[in-house]
């Protein structure tokens, strides 16, 4: 025997059976019951909420010959053949293949015909919105007077596509969806009967997938009961519906806020290489997001009554991660990229770039304070209390890395210390701060900046005088410059070593990006991949076109700038100019001398049209 879809094998086939609609079912029995019924129904409300079941109910219950409380007995003759299918005057029209006139004029021309067996012959038109312009208005006298015998039961899931005409002449009742608990319950007593293993959690997690619709939550646990003998687990109720675990875009989330970038591209690799689509993914984070917000705002938890037990415990570990300022700000971002990845021809590039850009704009001034991330708390609090001290003293950390052989010169003249300060320099040149080295207030820090300056300047002036005096010894080259604080002396800059050759500055240029790479800011890799570099006069040059407008503003903040510049010194070993420009916008000309002139006027024409090209 062929397997009956369990749907089907558990319509409702009572009043008493019907799930979550007793306003609309208490109202039809008792019309029943009082024999008071009206000539036509309008039954609207969203799929899967017991629209036709309830239509079948009532076509049965008014022909039944021994109803009981405003039920069909489902002993009667009637009700056995209503129930198989062989009764030929209960009538299913489904509108969507039947919408035309003619299928309308022959309904109109078989009512007039008593009913073969039952009291009542009763219409049921299932997704009567379909129905053309035409068909409407030939159903219209028809359905105002019909004969005595007629009764007319209207089904739709778009009622605002049904004329008012229509709808005057109808008893209409509303078809509410159903609420989580109200399916679970349901699909729990189902599974009992048809013995079949599921977790609760797996069951709360189906009820809110099915987003108020019963049928659809019926058919999704028909369909993980057919994939296994095992426990139904959450596991696999996601990977059937294609979605993605809350745990992962709870920790993509975390990676986010707390800016750490490299793990973000793992998990974007992560999610590329699963095969998910990552424009529909983008709506899920999106609406994930907007349920952090909502546990964040309503500490009641009654606004995510409907989402699965799973999901309230994970927006609501999450809703002091982010400001709800921010996360307002946040969730149409998100949503906005799904337009930009579902038509993009490289979705895994686009995504990378978008997460970077968004964590560099969203992860800072966190509220660390009140966060309850979980597992993931004390890597993620680590990581963002690393960040936020560097980010704090970076003009000092910039300014104190002394380069070796000025160390070496300084140790050999047994030179007091640079600094008063104690710090020590790692191989990596990264300096490693305490929360006894941090400073009180910003007066503390200019005052202890004014005192390093002297200190620094005081061993260099020791060694340019010896270097003075001493006119036998062989002429010392000028030791390198000295970094300077930048609280102390902003508009000092370092002045440019000797000109590079196009091979030395094409090497200290990918040294430089070497080391980006390594620090590591792979994001600032990503936007100097797609400027034009020179070199000129012992300065870099990186110039973005005017379509480039977005990159060029991000990688001329000047903390970005500093890093980059720091890059090249340690890449060649001294100071080097480093200039950003940007096309101008309003003209066709192009920052390259080189292009041709057939080029420029392509791009000109382009430009006027706003039409976007590259030259490959």
């Amino acid at each position: 025997m062929s397997h009956l879809a369990l749907y089907r094998a558990w319509r409702p086939q009572s009043f008493t059976d019907v799930v979550g609609q007793e306003d609309v079912v208490d109202a039809l029995q008792q019309s029943v019951k009082n024999r008071d019924f009206a000539h036509a129904f309008l039954f609207c409300g969203s799929r899967g909420t017991g629209k036709t079941s309830v239509a079948k109910i009532l076509a049965k219950a008014v022909n039944c010959e021994q109803p009981i409380d405003g039920n069909p007995c489902r002993e009667c003759a009637i009700c056995q053949a209503a129930e198989d299918g062989s009764l030929m005057d209960i009538v299913e029209m489904d509108a969507a293949s039947h919408n035309s006139v003619d299928n309308i004029r022959q309904l109109t021309e078989d009512l007039h015909y008593l009913p073969a067996k039952a009291k009542y012959k009763v219409y049921i038109i299932d997704e009567v919105h379909m129905l053309s312009t035409g068909a409407f208005n030939a159903l219209l006298k028809t359905l105002e007077e019909p004969p005595e015998h007629v009764i007319f039961i209207l089904a739709t899931t778009e009622v605002q596509r049904i004329p008012e005409t229509i709808t005057s002449r109808c008893q209409r009742y509303d078809f509410r969806r159903l609420g989580r608990v109200e399916i679970a319950g349901r699909l729990s007593k189902i599974s009992k009967i048809e013995k079949i293993k599921i977790s609760d959690a797996a069951l709360d997690q189906i009820a809110s997938l099915a987003d108020g619709s019963l049928r659809d939550a019926i058919s999704l646990l028909d369909q993980a009961s057919a994939s296994g003998s095992e426990e139904i687990q959450v596991e696999r109720i996601l990977a059937l519906t294609g979605l993605i675990a809350y745990d992962f875009m709870a920790e993509l989330t975390t990676a986010l806020a707390a800016g750490q970038l490299a793990r973000l591209l793992e998990l974007s690799r992560e999610l590329d290489s699963s095969g998910r689509d990552l424009a529909s993914f983008v709506n899920e984070w999106a609406g994930f997001l907007r349920d952090i917000l909502i546990a964040k705002l309503d500490k009641s938890g009654k606004l995510l009554a409907e989402r699965s037990r799973e999901l309230q415990k994970t927006a609501s570990q999450l809703a002091n991660l982010l400001p709800a300022e921010q996360l307002l700000e946040l969730v149409p971002e998100i949503a906005g990229l799904y337009p930009e990845l579902r038509y993009a021809g490289n979705k895994s590039a686009i995504l990378d770039v978008s997460l970077i850009a968004l964590s560099k704009k969203y992860a800072r001034d966190l509220n660390y304070e009140e966060a309850e991330l979980g597992a993931a708390e004390p890597e993620a609090r680590a990581g963002l209390e690393a960040e936020t001290v560097v980010e704090e003293f970076e003009p000092e950390i910039d300014e104190l890395e002394i380069e070796e052989p000025v160390a070496a010169r300084v140790e050999n003249e047994a030179a007091e210390p640079v600094s008063s300060r104690d710090f020590e320099i790692p191989p990596d040149n990264q300096v490693e701060y305490t929360a006894a080295n941090e400073l009180d207030t910003e007066q503390e820090a200019r005052a202890e900046a004014k005192i390093e300056v002297e200190a620094v300047a005081e061993p260099k002036a020791k060694l340019e005088t010896e270097t003075t005096v001493d006119s036998t010894a062989e002429p010392a080259q000028d030791p390198e410059p000295m970094p300077i604080l930048e609280q102390a002396a902003e508009n000092i800059e370092l002045s440019p070593a000797d000109d590079l050759s196009p091979e030395a500055a094409e090497r200290v240029w990918q040294g430089a990006l070497k080391e980006l790479q390594r620090l590591p800011r792979i994001d600032l890799q990503m936007l100097l991949s797609s400027a034009k570099v020179t070199y000129e006069n012992g300065s870099f040059q990186v110039l973005y076109g005017a379509p480039e407008e977005a990159l060029y503003q991000a990688i001329t903040r000047r903390d970005n700038q500093e890093v980059i510049r720091r890059a090249l010194e340690t890449s060649r070993g001294a100071a080097c100019g480093l200039e950003f420009k940007l096309g101008q916008s309003n003209s066709g000309e192009n920052f390259n001398p080189d292009e041709p002139e057939w080029a420029q006027k392509i791009r000109k024409l382009a430009q006027e049209n706003k039409i976007e090209v590259q030259a490959e």
